[in-house]
């Protein structure tokens, strides 16, 4: 596939360097071939520590204030409502889904939909839940291979000398940065992903669900691929610089009801474009020489519902962007940092909510602008910072 990347037009780099454009495995947080999340990196060595404590199976139902300043937090854990006070600062991390919903029920947002829903406001904030981000993708090219002949159990391989398919990521083994416009810089529009093998019917209800298929696609798409015992491949185009732009808003005042999501992604025809021109690159990559010598065959099956259009031609790929996009599951922007004259900002330069005191917001919903790639380390360089403006403050106070 790399190879194949290459042929394309691409190239071999890093691409959380200097360079993004180009292709390469997936760098992941990992060791020892198992997966190193957040939790171990960060918890785990401070668990001890007298400064924390981490309440499990428990809810944050509101921020508490006192007048305009934050004050403390009410909880929910085992059905009994808990409060707990702040000595200085309230630290509202929740994400981009829940850290607006939080705020709108702790009265800080916009005021018209905090008053048809009976809150009592704090401050109004309009740009709270706004501003909305993500990285959609679609079901774009789909290839198949023959299926490996492997016989060694891939558990036994594993557990064994932590090797062999399950010792990677997976169904994302690699990635790869495109430029479907300027394609002279290095101002990547589109990323790849590369979603395979599925190699039995169990891989392919994933797969499906990811796409929201229906039964109808899913039979006309896989099954005659699988009754052929291949293994199938999906280049998934990913659109990293969305023009649109979607909201967040609460269903009720009970904090246990979920958030109305309004992803509204296809706001700009101009998204649904720069996908489109993603899947006619990655048609290309399929048909390169180091793929076709492993006997790779690109899927000529049309999707139900896009029949009508010239098969691969740019408007067929346009209507399978609309009948086959998902979220790549990085919402952000919907706490959005910047001055206080933006009407839409919610945070300043050092994550204090405007309007208010005692109060910061620490995770992806304060990016004005969603990042160009995978939302999870600038996540932890949010927080790293954040790290560094609390401790200033709190030596100035």
């Amino acid at each position: 596939m790399l190879q194949s990347a290459v042929q394309t037009g691409s190239r071999l780099t890093d691409v959380n360097g200097a360079q993004q454009a180009g292709f390469n495995k997936a760098q992941v947080t990992a060791s020892h071939s198992v997966r190193f999340n957040a939790a171990k990196a960060f918890l785990k060595g401070a668990k001890a520590r007298e400064n924390i404590h981490v309440f499990k199976h428990a809810q944050a139902t509101k921020v508490i204030f006192e007048g305009a300043r934050a004050v403390g937090v009410e909880f929910v854990k085992n059905g009994q409502v808990r409060t707990l006070r702040a000595r200085q600062e309230v630290i509202l991390s929740a994400g981009a889904i829940n850290s607006p919903q939080l705020l709108m029920l702790s009265g800080v947002g916009p005021v018209d939909h905090l008053n048809d829903l009976n809150i009592s406001v704090v401050h109004n904030l309009p740009g709270v839940g706004r501003n909305l981000q993500d990285h959609s993708r679609f079901m774009g090219a789909t290839f198949s291979v023959p299926k490996e002949n492997n016989s060694v159990d891939p558990v036994f391989q594993y557990f064994q000398s932590r090797s062999g398919r399950l010792s990677t990521t997976g169904a994302l083994s690699l990635t790869g940065f495109i430029s479907t416009i300027f394609k002279s810089r290095n101002y990547p529009d589109v990323q790849m992903h590369f979603e395979g093998p599925f190699s039995d019917a169990r891989n392919v209800d994933v797969g499906s669900k990811i796409y929201g298929l229906t039964q109808e696609s899913k039979e006309t798409l896989f099954r005659p691929l699988l009754k052929e015992n291949r293994d199938v491949y999906i280049m998934e185009p990913i659109l990293l610089r969305p023009k649109s732009r979607g909201w967040i808003q609460l269903q009720s005042s009970n904090p246990t009801v979920a958030p109305k999501i309004f992803a509204n992604f296809f706001e700009h025809e101009e998204d649904v474009e720069t996908l489109a021109r993603g899947a006619m690159w990655s048609l290309a990559m399929s048909q390169a020489k180091p793929l076709i010598a492993q006997g790779a065959r690109l899927n000529t099956a049309k999707l139900p519902g896009c029949s009508q259009f010239p098969f691969l031609s740019f408007t067929y790929w346009k209507c399978a962007v609309r009948h086959t996009a998902a979220t790549t599951y990085h919402p952000a922007g919907t706490c959005k940092m910047g001055p206080a004259e933006d009407a839409l900002a919610v945070v300043d330069a050092e994550l204090r909510v405007h309007g208010v005191k005692g109060l910061r917001v620490v995770d992806a919903s304060i990016m004005p602008d969603i990042v160009s790639g995978n939302t999870m380390a600038p996540v932890y360089m949010i927080a790293e910072k954040a790290v560094d403006l609390i401790l200033n403050s709190n030596t100035k106070n």
